[in-house]
């Protein structure tokens, strides 16, 4: 059938805001039961799936679904959210994705030794082919997050979202660690953790510790990608502001020049694509250029007289879903 639908998961209680995407094999799967409501943690409201018009897609008989950031009204993001089984999931032919959620750069501070902010880490990106994901299952993917330090994950396939490494992985898991760490001057560290396979994001640039009239802000770092890691985002000079980080193996441009945002790459066509990093602010009057959806690191911002800029912000954390359905009847058989 023409695919002129999608379904979209929304807040019940606030239609404009969507966490996830659902971009059909056909039509008649938005039918199903099964996509009528996601489970999430309690203190919000339920989710109900609504169809909107949307161009085609090339997805030929292919479900491509998309789960965004949840920050909860009640403060901090939605963490050990519920994916449900949608009666159709083939475990013998899906691809599943996770990008890290970017850094916020560090603003400029003009009191007591002025410094230029350094820029946001980029996040990983993770991947598995042929999941073998028991349904329903957890997942977390974070909103942007200004991590103290590693190990933060978004993640499918578990419900725990912290501690990567031996004591989170197993079969049907799939992480990409956030980015992490730096203040003020010092740049965040790209997520260096991924499994079962992927790669890094990048570091931010650092700052300049200075009394300069103006000095420039750090370069935010890319997110890693399906074509390779992230790039570093530049140095800061007491002259020269630091460009924005590549993004998927430098396939993405970083931001460029001063103030400039990330760019978002169109690995999932143009609906999501992995994020570069910001430019550093050039002038305390000017933002820093944020980092680019999904996963880009913001640019840090510049110092001068008081107030000293700030950075820009960081891109959010993403997992997409790519699976082949089975046809109607099949998954009853499988399981069995």
């Amino acid at each position: 059938m023409p695919q002129t639908q999608m379904g979209v998961v929304r807040w019940v209680t606030s239609p404009g805001r969507v966490v996830a995407r659902i971009l059909p094999a056909d039509d008649s799967e938005l039918d199903n039961p099964a996509w009528t409501k996601f489970l999430i943690p309690p203190d919000n409201p339920a989710l109900e799936l609504v169809k909107v018009a949307r161009p085609a897609i090339t997805l030929i008989g292919q479900t491509r679904i998309f789960l965004y950031g949840i920050s909860l009204t009640t403060g901090g993001p939605a963490l050990g959210c519920t994916f449900p089984d949608p009666g159709n999931w083939n475990k013998n032919a899906n691809r599943i994705e996770a990008i890290g959620a970017g850094q916020n750069g560090w603003s400029g501070i003009f009191e007591p030794i002025g410094a230029s902010g350094g820029g946001g880490g980029g996040g990983a990106y993770g991947f598995g082919v042929n999941v073998p994901t028991n349904l329903p299952t957890g997942y977390t993917v974070w909103p942007t997050q200004g991590a103290p330090y590693g190990g933060l994950v978004c993640i499918w396939g578990s419900f725990a979202y912290s501690g990567a490494g031996p004591g989170i992985q197993g079969p049907g898991v799939v992480y990409a660690e956030l980015a992490y760490g730096g203040q003020n001057n010092s740049a965040g560290s790209g997520g260096l953790q991924f499994y079962p396979s992927g790669y890094r994001g990048g570091s931010g640039g650092n700052g300049v510790g200075s009394d300069a009239f103006n000095t420039p802000g750090g370069g935010g770092g890319g997110a890693g990608g399906p074509g390779g890691a992230g790039g570093n985002g530049g140095a800061a000079t007491t002259i020269t502001f630091g460009a924005g980080g590549t993004a998927n193996g430098g396939v993405v441009a970083g931001g460029f020049p001063a103030n400039a945002n990330g760019n978002t790459g169109t690995e999932w066509g143009s609906i999501a694509g992995c994020g570069s990093g910001g430019a550093g602010s050039i002038n305390r009057l000017n933002n820093a250029g944020g980092g680019a959806f999904y996963g880009g690191g913001g640019g840090g911002g510049a110092v001068g007289f008081s107030p000293a800029g700030p950075g820009g912000g960081g891109g959010d954390g993403l997992i997409v879903i790519t699976y082949t359905p089975l046809p109607p009847g099949m998954q009853a058989q499988v399981i069995a």
